[in-house]
């Protein structure tokens, strides 16, 4: 079984906030880290890349190398942030994107679906539920295209 990509619309808001982590007024401090918080009625989405695949092929062009970027809106509960929730997604090439893990500190639960190996090749460890948060991160980039007024069509 093969895993599932993310749709099309929400690949384009999860190209954008890659795009941000390297370039624009949402980075933060360092490259492959950005935090959007346009509007305040809304938890804040970070977003920081974790992983990339460096190879003799693709040591030149930064963005043509798979990588894995965490996604997360994110509280506060007695001091402490709280990841509300945070997926990890692995970026094969662009727009073209693979949710891997889903936490909630809230709810004190962590699921890994997928994982990558050093070659880059994807280990599906629970194609049914990867399936699911596929179609959960659908959902959650159309909503946080809206809520931090992205403007991906």
């Amino acid at each position: 079984m093969e895993a599932k990509k993310v749709n099309q619309k929400a690949a384009r808001v999860l190209e954008r906030l890659y795009q941000a982590m390297f370039d624009g007024p949402d980075m933060v401090e360092e490259v492959g880290h950005a935090l959007f918080k346009k509007n305040s009625t809304y938890l804040p989405v970070n977003v920081e890349q974790t992983w990339r695949l460096i190879s003799k092929k693709n040591s030149e062009d930064y963005h043509s190398s798979p990588s894995i970027i965490s996604v997360m809106h994110f509280g506060e509960q007695n001091g402490d942030l709280m990841r509300d929730p945070d997926v990890t997604f692995l970026r094969v090439e662009e727009s073209t994107f693979i949710p891997l893990t889903f936490q909630n500190d809230y709810a004190g639960f962590y699921g890994e679906y997928a994982d990558v190996n050093d070659d880059g090749t994807i280990n599906l460890t629970e194609p049914m539920k990867q399936a699911d948060l596929a179609l959960f991160c659908d959902d959650w980039m159309e909503n946080i295209n809206d809520q931090q007024e992205l403007g991906v069509a």
